[in-house]
């Protein structure tokens, strides 16, 4: 809850933006420069996409799943009304100069962003376990069809690889944010994985 009362903040903090300072020399691309540049998107849509598999384990944590249906319907329509009003809002403030996280764009930061971007803090700190227990999930699939029956089964084993996984999990999702310019990169090449387990996999 407290992740998405952060992201609330957010969503609604770049419309307010856009409407009380209304920019007007902002350069607004209105068409792509070549029909090949709408795949440009696919990689992010891919990722979007895939960036919601908590909605597994939540599904299976449910009593009543057929109540599944009607949350997620309802919870789909709030994400793309919400996701469409930052974007359109923080392009309209920004143009074609918007940074690849419209927060960064606010140059210099005031204080109403420096508190979004605490609050994507937040979000992310507060969702990591769960995307964590997804992942850890899908490598324990995998090791008990791949392993041998003593080390899926014997709690000690269980303990030490859980240990291990999260620890490479952490250090490896922390290198990344270390090291990479910007999430663009991380979302490209994600959103091109993604693309093969949606389209190609199956």
């Amino acid at each position: 809850m407290l992740g998405v009362l952060a992201i609330i903040y957010v969503v609604i903090m770049v419309p307010i933006e856009y409407f009380t300072k209304r920019p007007t020399d902002v350069i607004v691309k209105k068409s792509p420069e070549s029909w090949t540049d709408i795949f440009l998107v696919l990689p992010t849509m891919c990722f979007c996409y895939q960036a919601h598999v908590n909605a597994v384990p939540v599904f299976v944590s449910l009593k009543n799943r057929a109540d599944c249906i009607k949350a997620t319907l309802a919870s789909t329509i709030i994400l793309i009304l919400s996701y469409c009003s930052v974007a359109i809002c923080g392009y309209l403030t920004f143009g074609t100069k918007v940074d690849h996280d419209i927060l960064m764009s606010y140059q210099p930061i005031p204080s109403v962003v420096l508190i979004a971007i605490i609050m994507v803090a937040i979000k992310t700190y507060t969702a990591y376990p769960v995307n964590l227990f997804c992942g850890r999930t899908a490598i324990d699939s995998l090791s008990n069809e791949t392993a041998a029956s003593l080390i899926t089964t014997d709690p000690r084993y269980s303990i030490k690889r859980r240990f291990l996984i999260v620890c490479v999990w952490f250090f490896s999702t922390l290198a990344a944010a270390v090291f990479l310019p910007n999430i663009s990169i991380a979302i490209h090449y994600l959103g091109a994985l993604a693309a093969s387990f949606i389209f190609i996999f199956p």
